[in-house]
């Protein structure tokens, strides 16, 4: 894996040539944001950089709709996010 990527790599995240993002990269791109305080920093301090260093591709529209993320105080929403009932498959299942 090259230095320009987060190594370990976050687990789900494309391994090999970057990968375009489509709908279905969607939720396990927002699922390790709500799992990972310190991701979600990176992603609103640059997102391009972060989602390439996640292995994606960063096209403008994804860019976009992370930036939103922002305004929309995605942060306050994930922090306070508590699933509806045990979850291991998010690590969520102390909750």
């Amino acid at each position: 894996m090259s230095d320009t990527h987060f190594n370990p790599a976050y687990p789900g995240t494309p391994i090999g040539k970057p990968q375009e993002i489509n709908l279905k990269d969607m939720g396990p791109i927002l699922t390790l944001l709500i799992k990972n305080p310190e991701l979600r920093k990176l992603m609103f301090e640059d997102v391009a950089a972060t989602l390439a260093k996640l292995n994606y591709v960063p096209h403008d529209e994804v860019v976009a709709f992370f930036t939103s993320l922002k305004g929309a105080d995605f942060e306050a929403a994930a922090t306070a996010f508590k699933p509806a009932h045990p979850d291991p498959s998010l690590g969520m299942a102390e909750c």
